[in-house]
C-alpha cells in the first residue's frame, strides 16, 4: 500500500513525456511557421473582424513603420475574404502602400526575412495572417518576415477584448 502513491506519481509523470522523450509543456502548442495554414478559420461577424483587422494593422505599424516598409501579402486576399480586405484598408489608411501577390502554384513565403529594394529606401515585408479559435478564444497570428506575432481575444457582448499582450515567436 505504501508504494501505491509512488506508482501513481510515476504514472502521472510518464504521461507528461511525449513519444520522442521530450517533455510536453503545458499551454498551447507552438506555431510551426514553416507548415502554417493561412486565412480566417472562424466566423465572427463584421464588427469583430474590423476590430481584429485594426489590431493587426496597429501591430504591423509598430513593427514595420510605413515610410520604409511595404507589406507584401503572400496569401490571396479574395473578394470573399472580408477580414483580409479590412486589413488591407486599415493598412492603407495608416499610410502603407500594400502589395498583394498570389500565385496558387507557389507557396507563401512569410518565413523570409524582409528584402531590401531600390537603394535601401524601403523593405518589402512578406505578410500572412491566421485567425482561428483556440480554447474558445480568438487567436490572431501575423506571420511577418520569419516571425510569428500572436494575440488572443475574447468577444464580450459583441465587442472585441484583447486577452494579454502580443507574443513573438522568432524565426530561424
Amino acid at each position: 500500500m505504501k508504494r501505491l502513491p509512488h506508482l501513481f506519481a510515476c504514472a502521472c509523470l510518464a504521461g507528461c513525456v511525449a513519444a520522442n522523450g521530450e517533455p510536453v509543456s503545458g499551454g498551447f502548442p507552438p506555431l510551426d511557421i514553416s507548415k502554417a495554414h493561412y486565412g480566417v478559420f472562424v466566423g465572427v461577424g463584421p464588427a469583430i473582424e474590423a476590430g481584429i483587422a485594426n489590431e493587426a494593422a496597429l501591430q504591423l505599424w509598430h513593427i514595420y513603420p510605413p515610410p520604409k516598409n511595404l507589406p507584401d501579402f503572400q496569401q490571396r486576399v479574395a473578394d470573399t475574404d472580408s477580414f483580409g480586405r479590412l486589413l488591407v484598408k486599415a493598412l492603407q489608411r495608416d499610410g502603407y502602400f500594400v502589395h498583394q501577390w498570389f500565385d496558387p502554384a507557389v507557396s507563401p513565403e512569410c518565413g523570409k526575412k524582409p528584402a531590401m529594394r531600390g537603394s535601401g529606401d524601403f523593405r518589402v515585408v512578406p505578410v500572412c495572417y491566421l485567425v482561428d479559435d483556440v480554447s474558445g478564444m480568438l487567436r490572431l497570428t501575423l506571420y511577418t518576415a520569419g516571425d510569428a506575432w500572436s494575440r488572443f481575444f475574447e468577444t464580450e457582448q459583441g465587442k472585441l477584448k484583447p486577452v494579454g499582450a502580443w507574443t513573438q515567436q522568432k524565426g530561424e
